[in-house]
């Protein structure tokens, strides 16, 4: 890998550290992994889109739908949403073809509950209410 990528294994060993978390359920996960290291979600992104423009070449229509994780904040929802897109138009200009595609998110956490209206005004967007229990804390009581 360090060979492909064009750096020293020393440096692939390093950022396997500096990412290593003691319980990843708690917290650093989700988009907010994306907004800290943006790499992460074009890399992501790009490996959907090259996909989609490989399988297109070949005949068969695709639409890739792109969910956004964990968004509570429209805000988080407009930054990861700009990385994908602007990596969708790199991969399409690299492979001269384009591949209509949906971004979105999942309503996952009680805080996007509470601010669904907001985060559902993103232009261009899919919206899925995934996990019905995620909404109780937000509203009923305990």
């Amino acid at each position: 890998m360090a060979r492909e990528m064009g750096v020293s294994k020393q440096k692939i060993a390093e950022r396997v550290q500096a990412l290593h978390e003691f319980n990843p359920m708690l917290g650093f996960r989700g988009c907010r992994l994306g907004i800290v290291f943006p790499e992460i979600t074009e890399m992501q992104a790009r490996a959907i889109f090259e996909a989609a423009c490989n399988v297109k070449k070949q005949g068969i229509e695709v639409e890739p739908e792109i969910m956004i994780p964990l968004v509570g904040f429209l805000t988080e929802l407009k930054a990861q949403t700009k990385i994908v897109r602007e990596t969708a138009a790199k991969v399409f200009a690299e492979k001269g073809v384009t591949v209509k595609h949906l971004v979105g998110t999942m309503i996952e956490l009680p805080r996007a509950c509470i601010v669904a209206d907001q985060i559902a005004k993103e232009p261009s967007f899919q919206f899925r209410h995934q996990r019905p229990d995620a909404n109780r804390p937000g509203h009923e009581p305990g």
